[in-house]
C-alpha cells in the first residue's frame, strides 16, 4: 500500500504481469449528482479506473452518494485507451509466456495489429446494441474475433506460437472449435504486448484495501458479513446495483422481477468449474524452460491440440487426464509475498461444472511435467474444488468462476436478449456482474457499463449528473 488512500503500489515487470512502479488506481474525473444515493451488493468491493462495482452476494454492501458514484463512472477509462504505454524495462522481459512457447514466435506470426485489438479491448467492451466509437478498427477486429480459436490458431506459423495462443484463448472456458473463442485469446495476447499486467505489492488484497479506502474517503459506507437474501434487507436507495449471478438476483428480487426477465435468468447457463490449489514451495519452480521462470502467469497445456482436447472434455462433462492449468507466480515481481526462500504459488485447472473429484494430483502432475522436480519442493498445499469455491462465494455456481458459460449466444447476449442487458426490468435496479456484457475478466467493464445505465436513469429522474 502507498501512503495515501486509493493508491496501490504496482511492482516489478514479470512477463504477463508488468506495469509502472508506483501506479495509481485512478478514481476518474469528478462529477456531480444531486440528492441521490447508490447501493451495491457484493462480496468484495472492486473499483477499477472509471468503475464502481461489487462482487458476490455474501459479504458486503456498500452505499454512497451518487456524486461519488458519478466520479467513479467518468471518462478516465476512455482516456486510457489513447495513452502512451509505459516504457518497458529491460529485465525481466515484459512478454507473456506459456510453457514451451516463445513470445517471439507469436510476435512474428501475428497477422493483426495489437493496437487495433487493444483499442477494442479497452473501449469497445460494451453491449452489442451500441454504435462503436472506433468502427473501422472494430471492423478489423470483429470478424477475426468471431472465428473459432482453432481456426485462428492456423495463422501462427509455429507450434509454439499456436500453443501460446491456445492458452490465452482457453480463458474463454469453452470448446476452442466454437465461434467467438478467438476473441478472448486475441485481446489477452494484445493487451499483454501493448500494456502488460500489474502485480500489486503485498498481494491482491492490497488492491481491495486501496479501493475500499478510496470509496470511504468519498463518503461511501461498506457493510460486511451480511448475506442479502431479500430485497427488503437492502437500505433505501435511488439506484441498486447487484454484482451477483442471475440466480442470486432471482432470489433477492423475487416477484418484483418481470416474468420475461425471471425466465431469462432461470435459463442462464453456467460455465465449467475451476479447481484451485495453493502451494508453498521451497526455492521456486524448477522450470525445464528457464523463460517460464520469468513469467508471472504460466499456461500449462502442451500443444494447441492438447489444450483444445482438454477443453472439449471439460465442456462435455469429462475430467481430462491432463487438464489445462493456469499457474501464478507473482512473487517473482513482489518479493514481499515470500518468506525467505519459501514462496507462494497458485494454480487452477479447468474441470467439469460441479466436479466432485479431487484434481490436486492432476494439477501437480501437469506442473511436474513442465518442471521436473517440482514435487520435491512442495512444502504445503491447500485445495479448493468447485463445492468449496461455491461455498466461499455463492455466485461461483457449481465452481463457475467466470459468471456464466461463453456459449455462442451468451458470449454476446448475456444474461438475456435486451437493449440494456444490465437492467433487471425494475426501475433503478441493475445487474453489474460478470454475467453481463462483456463477461468475465479484469477489465471492469461490466460494472462500468452498468453504472452508465444507472446514471442515465438518474438523469431521466432529474438528477444533476455531469
Amino acid at each position: 500500500m502507498g501512503g495515501s488512500p486509493g493508491i496501490c503500489r504496482s511492482v516489478g515487470r514479470v512477463p504477463g504481469n508488468c506495469s509502472t512502479p508506483g501506479a495509481v488506481v485512478e478514481p476518474g474525473v469528478p462529477g456531480t449528482v444531486a440528492g441521490n444515493s447508490v447501493v451495491c451488493v457484493g462480496a468484495s468491493v472492486v473499483v477499477v479506473p472509471g468503475v464502481v462495482a461489487a462482487g458476490g452476494v455474501v459479504g458486503a454492501i456498500f452505499s454512497t452518494s451518487a456524486a461519488s458514484f458519478a466520479r467513479h463512472t467518468s471518462s478516465s477509462l476512455r482516456r486510457s485507451a489513447s495513452r502512451t504505454p509505459p516504457e518497458r524495462s529491460a529485465a525481466p522481459s515484459s512478454r507473456f509466456f506459456a510453457a514451451s512457447a516463445s513470445p517471439a514466435a507469436i510476435s512474428r506470426s501475428a497477422s493483426c495489429s495489437c493496437d487495433v485489438v487493444s483499442i477494442c479491448a479497452t473501449v469497445e467492451l460494451r453491449p452489442i446494441a451500441n454504435v462503436p466509437r472506433h468502427p473501422l478498427r472494430l471492423a478489423s477486429f470483429g470478424p477475426r474475433a468471431l472465428l473459432p480459436a482453432a481456426v485462428t490458431a492456423r495463422w501462427w506459423r509455429t507450434d509454439k506460437a499456436r500453443a501460446l495462443f491456445g492458452g490465452a484463448a482457453a480463458h474463454a472456458y469453452y470448446r476452442l472449435d466454437r465461434p467467438a473463442t478467438s476473441a478472448v485469446g486475441m485481446m489477452i495476447v494484445a493487451a499483454g504486448h501493448r500494456y502488460g499486467w500489474p502485480v500489486a505489492e503485498g498481494g491482491s488484497q492490497s488492491i481491495t484495501g486501496a479501493l475500499a479506502a478510496l470509496l470511504t474517503d468519498r463518503g461511501g459506507k461498506i457493510t460486511t458479513g451480511v448475506h442479502v437474501r431479500d430485497w427488503n434487507e437492502l437500505p433505501p436507495a435511488d439506484v441498486v446495483l447487484l454484482d451477483v449471478a442471475p440466480s442470486a438476483a432471482l432470489g433477492i428480487l423475487g416477484a418484483r422481477l418481470p416474468d420475461r426477465v425471471a425466465r431469462a435468468y432461470r435459463r442462464f447457463k453456467h460455465a465449467p468449474a475451476a479447481f484451485k490449489v495453493d502451494f508453498a514451495i521451497q526455492g521456486g519452480v524448477p522450470w525445464a524452460d528457464p523463460e517460464c521462470g520469468r513469467a508471472g502467469t504460466v499456461h500449462l497445456g502442451g500443444s494447441f491440440a492438447e489444450i483444445a482436447a482438454a477443453e472439449r472434455d471439460v465442456a462435455a462433462g469429462r475430467m481430462p487426464g491432463r487438464p489445462f492449468v493456469l499457474l501464478g507466480q507473482q512473487y517473482l515481481a513482489d518479493r514481499s509475498r515470500s518468506n525467505g526462500d519459501l514462496h507462494p504459488l497458485y494454480a487452477y485447472a479447468h474441470v467439469p461444472h460441479g466436479y466432485t473429484g479431487d484434481a490436486t494430483e492432476a494439477i501437480t502432475a501437469q506442473i511436474e511435467r513442465f518442471a521436473p522436480g517440482f514435487r520435491d519442493r512442495i512444502v504445503a498445499t491447500v485445495s479448493s474444488g468447485p463445492a468449496r469455491l461455491a461455498a466461499s462465494n455463492p455466485n461461483y455456481v457449481g465452481g463457475d468462476i467466470i459468471g456464466g458459460a461463453n456459449t455462442e449466444t451468451q458470449v454476446v447476449l448475456r444474461p438475456r436478449i435486451a437493449l440494456d442487458p444490465y437492467s433487471t426490468g425494475i426501475p433503478g435496479t441493475y445487474l453489474c456482474s460478470a454475467s453481463t456484457p462483456p463477461g468475465a475478466g479484469a477489465h471492469g467493464m461490466c460494472g462500468y457499463n452498468a453504472a452508465q445505465s444507472a446514471l442515465r436513469y438518474l438523469r431521466k429522474g432529474g438528477g444533476d449528473v455531469q
